[in-house]
C-alpha cells in the first residue's frame, strides 16, 4: 500500500490567569470560598475591576511585570494597570491609613506564623519554595491556626503536616494540591483529623471555565486565520 504524510500544524495556547480570578480566597471570617467578589466572577474577566472587586495573583504578577497588560488577549483589552496598582496600594501598601494608624510594618515569616489566625499560601513552586511548611513552620502556628494552600503541591511537607494535625497543632488546614496528584493511597493526610482536602479544584468554577474555553476558541481561531 501508499502512504501520505499528513503534516499537522501545533498550536501553542496559553491560558495564563484564565482560571486565576476564581481561586478560592479566604473571607475576613477566614472561610475559603469561591464567589462573586473574587476577580473574575463575570464571565470574561480575568482582573480586577472587570468582574470583581477583590484583586488576585494575575494581578500581582501584572503589577511585577510578569504578565505582558497588552497581550491578555480576549479580555477586552490591556489590564488596568493604574486601576491594579491603586487597590494594591490601599490593601498592603504603605499609604494605607490603617497601617498607618495602626503603625504597620512589613513582618517577617515567622513572625507571621505565630501571630496569624489564617496562613494561606499564593505562591508558585520554586525550589526556594518547596518545603516552605515543613514541622518547624507547623510549630511555630497557634493551636487554633488554619493552614489553607490552593498554591501548588511541595509547597507543605504532608508527612510533617499530618504529623500536626494530629498532635492537634496547627487546628485545622484546608488543601486543594498535593505533591503527587492524585493523592495516592496511603498519604500521610489519609484519616487526619481536623483536615479538608479537596481535588485541585479551587480554581474550577463555571466562570473560569467558560474564560478558559473562550480564552482558548479565539486562540486557536486567531493562529488558524494567520495560516490562510
Amino acid at each position: 500500500g501508499y502512504g501520505l504524510p499528513v503534516r499537522v500544524p501545533m498550536i501553542d495556547i496559553h491560558t495564563i490567569g484564565a482560571g486565576g480570578g476564581s481561586i478560592a480566597r479566604v473571607s475576613s471570617a477566614g472561610i475559603l470560598q469561591v464567589g462573586p467578589e473574587s476577580a473574575g466572577a463575570d464571565p470574561g474577566s480575568i482582573c480586577y475591576g472587570r468582574g470583581g472587586t477583590e484583586p488576585t495573583i494575575t494581578d500581582a504578577n501584572l503589577l511585577l511585570g510578569r504578565l505582558n497588560p497588552a497581550g491578555l488577549l480576549g479580555v477586552g483589552g490591556a489590564a488596568p494597570l493604574d486601576r491594579i496598582r491603586e487597590i494594591f496600594d490601599a490593601r498592603i501598601g504603605a499609604d494605607d491609613p490603617v497601617w498607618i494608624a495602626e503603625q504597620t510594618s512589613p513582618r517577617k515569616f515567622d513572625e507571621v506564623l505565630r501571630d496569624a489566625d489564617v496562613v494561606t499560601l499564593h505562591v508558585p513552586l520554586t525550589a526556594e519554595t518547596r518545603g516552605l511548611i515543613g514541622a518547624r513552620e507547623l510549630s511555630l502556628m497557634k493551636p487554633d491556626a488554619i493552614l489553607i494552600n490552593t498554591s501548588r503541591g511541595g509547597i507543605v511537607d504532608e508527612a510533617a503536616l499530618a504529623t500536626a494535625l494530629k498532635s492537634g497543632k496547627p487546628g485545622g488546614a484546608a488543601i486543594d494540591v498535593f505533591d503527587t496528584e492524585p493523592l495516592p493511597a496511603g498519604s500521610p493526610l489519609a484519616g487526619c483529623p481536623h483536615l479538608v482536602l479537596t481535588p485541585h479544584i479551587a480554581g474550577v468554577t463555571h466562570e473560569s471555565n467558560v474564560r478558559v474555553s473562550s480564552l482558548i476558541a479565539e486562540k486557536v481561531a486567531a493562529a488558524l486565520l494567520a495560516r490562510l
